[in-house]
């Protein structure tokens, strides 16, 4: 994100993957990480080097390694102990996203069994309950729903909100529910997570607390432009929550919670902006309002929302 590391590769040939695992949703903060897969020979890193991660998954027990920039925290790359030639970029982190493909013979959604609740699986794609390839070799369980499908799991819970890094270096709570839910779909927060998307959580300084660590902090200009704090992890490069010149409150990443699905997902809590910056993967939540750039105009003003009547893949270029 701030440049410091540059790379290029060959034309992509190989498969594409929405993950919803708590892994990938750890360490983006995002509700699911979006990746594009190749193999080592065909990235070039040009500039810089980034810190490597080593994470041992939960399901197949073998290393998972995350590359990301010290400087500002922007996931790269992800390597394998289990696919050892492969190396999948991060598809957010492309300068245009757009170079890939996002189509049911290339993109594939993987652990919808883990997803936080105001995903949705689009119709006609390819989507596994687990892993396409489960580790301990059993049969992968697969759906092709004919409608887009949304998750309204909720957890139920009275105690603080807890959350951190995937490390575990940074941890923080936060009291009662947030004041709102911002799913924002612009660049800045692409790439500053990883993910298609960042569901944002508003709550009030007053609400919010660190109780373990303290993250390394990258300043840059959001996407309306004003200035943006973000925080991450500078051992496992987990991004965690942000502040900015433009609101008050302390904006924590929805996926570096400890249970996400303890948040509402509704009209009443959430709004969608940027949907001009949308990946072409992102999906628009029925019912809650969304704007094309952001909700407030620069003299403060509320710019003017649409509420759609279905749920709407930005890819298919209509919501009809």
């Amino acid at each position: 994100m701030c440049g410091a590391i540059r790379y290029r590769t060959r034309p992509h040939r190989g498969n594409a993957y929405v993950c919803n695992c708590h892994f990938c949703q750890k360490m983006t903060g995002g509700p699911f990480l979006v990746e594009h897969c190749f193999s080592k020979q065909e990235i070039e890193i040009l500039t810089g080097e980034p810190v490597r991660y080593t994470h041992v998954s939960d399901g197949s027990g073998k290393e998972v390694y995350l590359h990301f920039c010290r400087h500002c925290g922007g996931h790269l790359f992800l390597t394998f102990q289990r696919w050892d030639d492969g190396m999948n970029v991060f598809t957010t982190s492309f300068d245009d996203p757009g170079d890939v493909r996002f189509d049911p013979e290339r993109l594939r959604y993987l652990f919808l069994k883990a997803a936080q609740s105001g995903t949705i699986t689009p119709k006609g794609f390819q989507a596994f309950e687990g892993h396409c390839e489960p580790a301990d070799g059993s049969p992968a369980v697969e759906h092709v729903f004919d409608h887009h499908s949304l998750n309204e799991t909720l957890e139920v819970g009275s105690e603080p909100h807890s959350g951190g890094c995937l490390c575990g270096a940074v941890r923080y709570e936060a009291d009662g529910q947030p004041e709102a839910v911002v799913i924002c779909h612009c660049r800045s927060c692409q790439k500053s997570l990883g993910s298609g998307v960042n569901f944002e959580l508003l709550w009030r300084p007053d609400r919010f607390r660190v109780t373990k660590g303290t993250p390394s902090v990258f300043r840059h200009a959001g996407g309306s432009g004003a200035m943006l704090e973000r925080r991450f992890c500078a051992k496992c490069g987990s991004a965690l929550w942000l502040t900015g010149a433009r609101f008050d409150e302390v904006g924590v990443f929805r996926g570096s919670l400890d249970h996400p699905n303890r948040i509402e997902v509704s009209p009443e809590t959430a709004i969608q902006i940027f949907l001009s910056e949308a990946l072409p993967s992102g999906m628009v939540i029925a019912e809650i309002e969304a704007f094309t750039d952001h909700r407030r105009a620069p003299d403060g003003s509320i710019n003017p929302g649409r509420i759609h009547a279905n749920h709407w893949r930005i890819g298919d270029g209509s919501d009809v």
